[in-house]
């Protein structure tokens, strides 16, 4: 199969895993608010964001280095994947007594340091499917991916209607999320075994260049998970659960609509990994689809979340949530900034150039903590929503200075007002029309197609772009 059919093929599987996943992943969340109400709501998105911050002591920067590595040297991947597992699972536990013995020298209450540690196991859980998920991207196997990530989120979501069903509590919830999760890693472990087939050896040499390789990647995940979820550790500490309740509601509106630009910078990933050693003008070109592809998507979905924020919430959430309307319409913002981020990531890992992401991330992780710190005291979960719209925004300029210094790429070119015309003229015609909400998406998402196809801004050439890649 060609380069730009496997690219495709890889593309709509992970885009229709992501679509379902999302899709499950944000009922279960719209049901857990409903159920759970702001407080508790606040309690559980704490619990499952704050094991979320050991991450990237449990990851330990493996998973890109094994992409990198296999994609490169497919010869090696035994070996590889097998000193890469006995990392992942030495990582894993030391993430575990790390997070446990850090909730409990917080003094927070003893339900949340109770909750902390009945489901701690699952940074081993998810470090392990995260591993043989990159397996799967390393040899453009996504539909593999896309099964191990769909299933466990119907057997949540099943769980989730029988605790609802039955009016059980927290922890039922909390148990049925690592199950499943437990799940994924027994499925991914399972489709593994079809493409490679190791066992755990240690190989002193290989173990050495991992952890080498791995050790920018730690520092740069590290800090891009303090820089985009250290605000729900310091809004929990600084105003409460019921603040984290009205935030983590909008945030995870906005962040369920980035499935598209994750799906599509994860599988050119390795593709430009390939280019980058082998032909820069085909990766230049594969950077400027992503970019622009992302454009088109994203631009109409961020200004209409902007128009449509208030129907949207009391649709979602119910009138119990109103107060996440205004940080929802700031955190919208940030959907077009993130998607474009995905991109630029992509290419700077591709090329070895990690270390200016990281450089970018740093910088950003420590704004966004010092904006946290005064906003937060003042405007409490707007005050995140600020902060977390301004970080996202630098990090972003970062991205693109040391991209076009380093490529002396322009992505951005007049074609990109044709699309930015169009979502107005969408918001134009949303906002003057008396429906509800679900014939304002359908009407505003007819028009900016209409519209971005009046203006050219997608032609029949587009349908075929990614035929380019099949040169290598």
């Amino acid at each position: 199969m060609s380069t730009a059919r496997t690219v495709a093929k890889d593309t709509f599987s992970i885009a229709f895993s992501s679509i379902t996943a999302k899709m499950i992943a944000f009922f279960i969340s719209v049901y857990l608010a409903r159920y759970l109400g702001v407080e508790d709501f606040g309690k559980y998105t704490f619990i499952i964001t704050y094991l979320l911050l050991f991450g990237f002591i449990a990851s330990f920067g493996l998973d890109s280095v094994v992409i990198r590595k296999i994609s490169k040297n497919p010869p090696e991947s035994k070996n590889i994947m097998s000193n890469a597992t006995i990392i992942r699972i030495l990582t894993s536990i030391i993430a575990i007594v790390i997070a446990i013995a850090a909730i409990n020298a917080l003094k927070y209450p003893a339900d949340t340091r109770y909750y902390i540690q009945l489901i701690a196991a699952i940074l081993l859980i998810q470090g392990l499917s995260y591993l043989f998920e990159s397996l799967f991207q390393a040899n453009m196997k996504m539909e593999y991916a896309a099964i191990s990530l769909v299933i466990p989120k119907i057997i949540f979501a099943t769980s989730i209607y029988y605790i609802i069903k039955n009016n059980l509590g927290l922890t039922e919830i909390l148990m049925a999320y690592l199950i499943s999760e437990l799940a994924r890693t027994i499925i991914s472990f399972i489709f593994s075994r079809r493409i490679l087939r190791f066992r755990l050896q240690f190989e002193r040499a290989t173990f050495k260049d991992l952890i080498k390789n791995s050790l920018p990647f730690v520092l740069g995940y590290g800090l891009f998970v303090l820089y985009n979820r250290f605000d729900i550790l310091m809004l929990s500490t600084m105003q409460g659960d019921i603040e984290v309740g009205y935030y983590s509601a909008a945030y995870k509106l906005t962040e369920s609509l980035l499935f598209i630009p994750g799906a599509l910078a994860a599988t050119l990933m390795p593709v430009m990994t390939k280019q980058f050693d082998r032909n820069k003008e085909k990766l230049i070109h594969t950077y400027k689809l992503g970019i622009r592809y992302v454009i088109i998507l994203v631009m109409p979905i961020t200004l209409g979340g902007v128009i449509l924020g208030n129907d949207i919430i009391y649709l979602v959430y119910g009138e119990d949530f109103t107060n996440s309307i205004i940080v929802f319409k700031v955190l919208t913002f940030t959907i077009i900034f993130n998607s474009l981020i995905y991109i630029q990531t992509s290419l700077l890992v591709a090329s070895n150039n990690q270390q200016l992401n990281n450089i970018s991330v740093t910088v950003c992780a420590v704004l966004n903590i010092i904006l946290n710190l005064i906003l937060i005291p003042h405007y409490s979960y707007l005050g995140a929503g600020i902060a977390t719209l301004i970080s996202v925004v630098v990090l972003y300029l970062f991205g693109f200075y040391f991209i076009h210094q380093r490529f002396q790429i322009q992505p951005l070119n007049k074609d990109f007002l044709k699309y930015i015309g169009a979502s107005m003229g969408m918001g134009i015609v949303v906002i003057n029309i008396n429906v509800n909400i679900v014939s304002q998406v359908i009407i505003g998402a007819t028009v900016y197609v209409l519209l971005v196809l009046l203006l050219k801004g997608f032609t029949r050439e587009d349908i075929t772009a990614l035929n380019v890649l099949k040169r290598k």
